[in-house]
């Protein structure tokens, strides 16, 4: 039996946020938890957290069915998009606040404290405020606070959302080398495919309160379920119910009965390459691709399936 087992309905004023959506999860495994606003991400956690009640379903949690237990006997932790840390306490203070809850002696809780801080990175801060930590630090010290109890289930709702950019890259790779190491198990929730892919083991795509579909990165980059579950990625194509990944597509200039019509919307910077973002099919469809053709914004361009047709194309017009 997986670690974790769920399936469950809920509903506010009779709509249905989450519609028998089914989940599992193995022992220490990160699940990232992808979906566009508004479709049941935080509803799903808050419905793990037990903070909210299915109308519908049961959770499984380490082979015992919790779903009647209450939010604080649960062992599952819920770490929030803020810190959410309290403003008139230490990060020692913090970080020891739920073992305090817990009546953890103070001797044990102390040591407790001391080593996750270490594990975190924020001894050095310990007896500072929130107010004098940045964004960065706020949020280790959040987690910190969160892994102290060493929870059955952490549940991360977009905790990277208000960091820089530069910090969010090193915060990914330090909390999911933390997780791993701490063998938590654990659903971390995203709007951004590179951070799920990055972060999880498997990804799973809610939309409309259901689970378009679960697996690896590579699997759903390489074979979407459907065209909602590749439109997530953004990194492909759907033609005649096939998906063509980008890496088998390339731009030319020139037109071609075998080429799509794509318009470029506008030219970004990465990984040492000029990328182009394209819509496609009127806009029903985008797409970014690497060019070193000299494109503008609102040109034209043909989306040729393979590089020898594009090149054929160039040579040829």
């Amino acid at each position: 039996m997986p670690y974790l087992v769920f399936n469950g309905t809920k509903q506010f004023h009779k709509k249905k946020i989450l519609d028998g959506i089914q989940l599992s999860i193995q022992k220490g495994e990160i699940l990232s938890l992808i979906g566009p606003s508004g479709t049941g991400k935080s509803t799903l956690l808050k419905c793990l957290a037990g903070i909210e009640a299915l109308d519908e379903g049961q959770f499984f949690l380490n082979g015992k069915d919790v779903t009647l237990v209450p939010a604080r006997k649960r062992e599952v932790v819920l770490v929030f998009q803020q810190a959410l840390l309290f403003p008139h306490m230490t990060v020692v203070e913090n970080v020891e606040y739920g073992l305090k809850i817990h009546k953890v002696k103070k001797e044990a809780r102390e040591q407790k404290v001391k080593r996750m801080l270490e594990k975190t990175e924020m001894l050095h801060a310990a007896n500072q405020y929130p107010d004098e930590l940045s964004g960065g630090e706020q949020q280790r010290a959040a987690l910190a606070r969160a892994l102290v109890l060493e929870p059955k289930l952490l549940l991360l709702d977009e905790p990277f959302a208000n960091v820089d950019p530069l910090l969010r890259d090193k915060l990914r790779i330090w909390v999911k080398s933390l997780l791993k190491e701490q063998n938590i198990t654990s659903i971390f929730v995203t709007h951004d495919m590179e951070e799920a892919a990055m972060i999880g083991d498997e990804i799973a795509i809610l939309h409309e309160g259901a689970i378009l579909q679960k697996g690896t990165a590579r699997e759903i980059y390489l074979r979407p379920a459907n065209e909602k579950a590749a439109s997530f990625y953004g990194d492909g194509m759907m033609q005649k119910q096939e998906f063509i990944p980008s890496h088998k597509l390339w731009i030319s200039e020139v037109p071609s009965e075998h080429a799509w019509a794509g318009r470029v919307e506008g030219e970004l910077y990465k990984y040492g390459q000029s990328f182009f973002r394209l819509s496609v099919d009127s806009g029903e469809q985008w797409i970014t691709l690497p060019s070193s053709l000299p494109l503008k914004e609102g040109q034209t361009v043909y989306i040729c399936k393979n590089p020898e047709e594009a090149a054929f194309l160039e040579k040829n017009s």
